[in-house]
Order: C-alpha cells, then sequence, then structure tokens
C-alpha cells in the first residue's frame, strides 16, 4: 500500500527511478482499486459503474505512465519507451518485458538507485 501512496503522493513526477517492486504493488493496487470501485457502484447503477470506472482511468492515468517511465529509467531506458507499447502484437509483449527487466545495481543517467527496503515485512 505504501508504494501506492509513494506514487500518488508523486502524481507527475516522472524524473527518478522505480524499483520493480515497488511499480508493481502500485499498478496492482491502481487496477484493484479501479476494479472494486466499479463493481460496487455497478450494484446500484451499470451508468454510474461506466462513469466511476472512467473517472478512474482518468485518476489513475499519468501516475501510471509516471511510474512506467520512473522504471524504465531504473533500468537506464527512456520513458519514451512506452510507446512501443503502441506497435501492434509485438508492442505489448516487448514493453512487459522492459518493465520486468532488472534495475541497474548502482547509480546511472537517471538518478540514484530505488531504495530497497530490507528486514521484517519487506517486500
Amino acid at each position: 500500500m505504501d508504494s501506492y501512496v509513494e506514487a500518488m503522493r508523486h502524481y507527475a513526477a516522472f524524473a527518478g527511478r522505480q524499483g520493480r517492486g515497488a511499480y508493481w504493488v502500485f499498478l496492482g493496487i491502481a487496477l484493484l482499486v479501479t476494479v472494486m470501485l466499479t463493481l460496487i457502484t455497478g450494484i446500484a447503477s451499470p451508468a454510474l459503474a461506466e462513469t466511476v470506472y472512467g473517472l478512474c482511468v482518468l485518476v489513475h492515468l499519468l501516475p501510471v505512465l509516471a511510474a512506467g517511465c520512473r522504471r524504465l529509467h531504473d533500468s537506464g531506458r527512456s520513458g519514451w519507451w512506452q510507446l512501443v507499447s503502441l506497435i501492434p502484437f509485438i508492442g505489448l509483449p516487448w514493453i512487459l518485458v522492459l518493465l520486468v527487466w532488472r534495475g541497474d545495481p548502482g547509480d546511472n543517467r537517471f538518478g540514484p538507485a530505488p531504495e530497497v527496503a530490507h528486514g521484517p515485512g519487506a517486500a
């Protein structure tokens, strides 16, 4: 949950780096929040569910793009690599591989390595 709150706090911060764990936790929670709010409001009204879904997508759009950019920075790539996902058939698998790719162990041109939590409860 800390990864989600931290990413939402840096709503449109495209600079810096983000570790794999923090990125995937943020993405999972953003997806879970969107699905849960849509399902809950869908019980009351399908039209309301569509509106809530659209609002959730709009609220999460910039943070997801920014987190993806920071995630790519962690492996030394520009955030513009996210545009690869627009290539039909091969784009999505390619960008998933890049997002899963291990980050540079030390500092790179995008900044210092992201902090990794150690000890009890570390993800």
